[in-house]
């Protein structure tokens, strides 16, 4: 259990930071309220 939670946090890092890359490559500037969604869904 402890091991998964502790790599649901690394992926949850990952995304976000891969969510600000892709804000920086795409014109949309990166808003906190989308990677929320993901997070959630990623946690459950």
């Amino acid at each position: 259990m402890g091991k998964s939670i502790k790599y649901s946090k690394e992926f949850k890092l990952s995304a976000v930071k891969l969510t600000t890359e892709l804000g920086g490559i795409d014109n949309t500037p990166p808003h906190p309220p989308a990677p929320c969604p993901l997070s959630n869904q990623v946690l459950y």
